[in-house]
This record gives C-alpha cells, structure tokens and sequence, in this order.
C-alpha cells in the first residue's frame, strides 16, 4: 500500500525528481579543483629572431605555431616586432602545471 503526502498550500511544488534533488545537494567539488590563471608569453625581438623563438617552441613540441599572436611592429622601436602566446595554467599551492 503506497501513502499519499498530504499537501500543504504554504509547501513549495517543484517537477523535480527526487534523483534531481538528490543531485543538487552534492557537495560542490570545483573548490577542491586547481584554479586557472592566465599566463602571458611576450617575445620582443627582430622579426627573424622572433621567428625563430616561435618555430623552436613549435619544434619543441610546446606550442602550435599558429597560437602565438601575429607580429606587430614595436611600438618604442621601429626595427623590432612583438608577438604575444596567452594559455591558461593551472594554479596549485603556489606552482603551476
């Protein structure tokens, strides 16, 4: 035999199954997470040599070529150029990873 719980007009309805409510009372675990920083790489130098500092990272196996930003004339000095890598670290008890 199932019981019926008697409504109450001051009961808040909800459509939520109690596996929904059950859900939204687990504990939230992002605290525990690594938090994301962003970090930014800037390399200023003569269009050849920061050609080539972006190619030895792509060559090295640390970051696509087409991450880094596009070179842009330096704006104290004519004859060198700047180019800007931005990626998201993930920040844990004072390191990163």
């Amino acid at each position: 035999m199932t019981h019926k719980k008697d409504f109450s007009p001051n009961e808040e309805v909800t459509n939520q199954s109690p596996l929904e409510e059950n859900v939204q009372k687990q504990p939230d675990l992002s605290a525990d997470e690594p938090k994301r920083q962003i970090l930014k790489i800037v390399l200023v130098g003569s269009p050849e040599v920061v050609r080539g500092a972006i190619l030895y990272s792509y060559l090295t196996g640390q970051v696509e070529v087409g991450d880094w930003s596009r070179m842009t004339p330096h704006p104290s000095n004519p004859e060198e150029v700047m180019s800007m890598l931005s990626r998201k670290v993930r920040v844990n008890n004072n390191t990163t990873e």
